[in-house]
């Protein structure tokens, strides 16, 4: 009868617990559902990009063949498109959706952080496990840490991405405890695997992540590595196959798509170490200490990290890893979190270079999983050795604990209710961050604040004076007050650093329209359209320039081909009927 009692119990917990769960995580984030888009990459993403906006054959083409903003991901322009079908481009509709990723990304964490305690502890009580395991979720998904990639529009993709990655490790850990159906288990982990590599490249690590798992808790491989690869245990390598070569292909394209498409920083092999040392022990201590959160850490523009940032990062990434490698016995749990963490994260470390972030908190998202499940066995550990009166105790102290980070969460979710906000929050705490003091001027300028913009690109080339977006930005700022002679001085500095610039070259053909320099505005729009070719804007100012001398049907090609880049582009269909009105009859 007891024991039939504690299992209606336990049962009741983890219903109540999968209620609880995803309603603390909706509290905690709920000011992002009041955030507009952020121009940073969410113009890109959502504001100006139409291949999204519609699920015809062109569009799906763009979204299985385009590498935009250096990323090769079409199940999650697939999951964009049919946003868009439900609420168009109100930005309520995708923050929902981010916020419902998390929620789901919370409960899939949840049984798997139980299964994992379970085959850590067999012994222990089906409530203590649930909630630890909830413990462990709740630490992950309340975390401050979390806050960009859910905010975050653009970071959408890694929440869709780390759902499938989830959904793969349970289908793992389902088929090592259910030998009929082991295959079809199996094959579910290689799909849905499959599926986050065509959401976000992020979980790329899993086939060794799975490895880690297979040695501990689930135990199929032995304590001493060098018995891995003995015929018994022959089997545990060749499941990871189909997996292996999903992430070959996935990381092939992917270093395509880096490398074709962003723009390179020229770092050192010395520099791009001390970065992956020091970004091992940065998302530690912000796990720990989640102050001073930015989505924007710059590498330092003179791409030195000091020596003390240096050899304490390193000190304590070598000290700790010593330590558990020592413990791997006793404590196998604590060796296996460190080699996830470190794995995990290897892919955005910076040893392989692509960006100007020295660390970014969404990056966290998957690797700091670890700590909330060794959290979640400090839990279980906790409710099998303490009395009622230790328990009592150590409740509270958890609640207080997720309470706490669900108050920082919801501050730091409100800092990204609007673009301006967010930009001035993050000056706030690093005035020398020419990339946001850029993007705070084109804010400013959009809101007709020309004056207030200026000044910040300003700053920007003040910190960094070969900054050719901020060049061009404030090119267009004074083209705005009608100062077309210093608007072209900034467009030329711009091209003679980066003489492939699409941007800078249509921008400067559009000043040398207003001053009737209509020829030689032609060839810098001519530039324009051959370096991007599907620069709407460009193809419109192309065929207004060729309007304008008189070679209209050249000037109807343009636009026809800026609205069929652009269906809804009102300013081409304007110009594409004086077009027409000037053709004879």
């Amino acid at each position: 009868m007891k024991t039939t009692d504690s299992t209606i119990s336990a049962n009741l917990v983890k219903r109540l617990l999968l209620v609880l769960i995803p309603l603390a995580v909706l509290a905690a984030f709920w000011p992002t559902l009041r955030a507009d888009f952020i121009t940073w990459d969410d113009d890109a993403n959502f504001l100006n990009n139409p291949h999204f906006r519609g699920l015809d054959w062109r569009n799906l083409r763009w979204m299985f063949t385009t590498l935009h903003m250096s990323n090769y991901q079409p199940l999650s322009w697939l999951f964009s498109c049919l946003g868009y079908s439900l609420w168009g481009m109100h930005p309520f509709g995708y923050h929902a959706t981010s916020l419902a990723f998390h929620m789901l990304n919370a409960v899939l964490f949840y049984r798997v952080a139980a299964r994992l305690l379970r085959l850590a502890s067999p012994a222990a009580d089906d409530a203590a496990v649930a909630v630890a395991a909830a413990f462990a979720a709740l630490f992950f998904a309340l975390h401050p840490l979390r806050v960009e990639s859910v905010a975050w529009l653009s970071g959408q993709h890694d929440l869709q991405a780390a759902t499938f990655y989830l959904l793969a490790i349970l289908c793992h850990l389902r088929a090592c405890s259910d030998e009929a159906r082991r295959r079809r288990w199996l094959s579910g982990c290689a799909a849905l695997f499959a599926a986050a590599m065509l959401s976000k490249v992020n979980g790329i690590t899993l086939p060794i992540a799975l490895l880690l798992l297979d040695f501990y808790p689930l135990r199929r491989l032995p304590a001493d590595p060098r018995q891995w690869l003995e015929p018994q245990h022959r089997r545990v390598w060749l499941e990871k196959l189909p997996l292996l070569a999903v992430a070959v292909v996935a990381g092939l394209v992917s270093w395509v798509a880096r490398h074709e498409t962003a723009v390179l920083q020229p770092l050192s092999l010395g520099f791009r170490i001390q970065q992956a040392f020091y970004g091992l022990a940065f998302y530690l201590g912000k796990t720990m200490v989640p102050v001073r959160l930015m989505p924007f850490y710059p590498v330092p523009l003179d791409l030195r990290l000091s020596p003390m940032t240096v050899v304490a990062s390193a000190g304590l990434v070598l000290v700790l890893s010593a330590v558990l490698l020592h413990l791997r016995r006793p404590w196998p749990g604590g060796l296996v979190a460190w080699a996830y963490y470190v794995v995990t994260l290897l892919p955005v470390l910076g040893l392989i270079s692509f960006s100007t972030q020295l660390t970014a908190d969404r990056y966290a998202y998957l690797p700091c999983m670890a700590w909330a499940v060794l959290g979640g066995g400090a839990v279980l550990a906790g409710l099998r050795r303490l009395g009622p009166r230790g328990r009592h105790l150590l409740a509270v102290g958890l609640f207080a604990v997720l309470l706490l980070l669900a108050g920082l969460s919801w501050g730091q979710s409100r800092l990204w209710y609007d673009s301006e906000t967010l930009f001035r929050y993050v000056l706030a705490l690093n005035q020398d961050i020419p990339e946001v003091h850029n993007d705070l001027g084109f804010v400013l300028v959009t809101q007709r604040r020309t004056d207030e913009g200026v000044a910040e690109y300003r700053k920007a080339l003040a910190i960094k004076p070969d900054f050719t977006r901020a060049m061009n930005n404030l090119g267009l700022a004074l083209l705005g007050q009608g100062r077309y002679a210093e608007a072209i001085e900034q467009y030329r500095k711009a091209l003679a650093l980066e003489p492939d610039y699409a941007f800078g070259h249509n921008n400067l053909g559009l000043a040398l329209m207003y001053l009737g320099q209509t020829a030689e505005a032609l060839a810098h729009f001519q530039k324009a359209v051959a370096l991007v070719p599907d620069y709407v804007v460009a193809h419109n100012n192309l065929g207004g320039a060729l309007l304008m001398m008189g070679r209209v049907d050249e000037a109807i090609a343009q636009f026809q081909r800026a609205l069929e880049l652009r269906p809804d582009y009102s300013a081409a269909a304007t110009m594409l009927r004086i077009a027409e009105a000037q053709l004879p009859h």
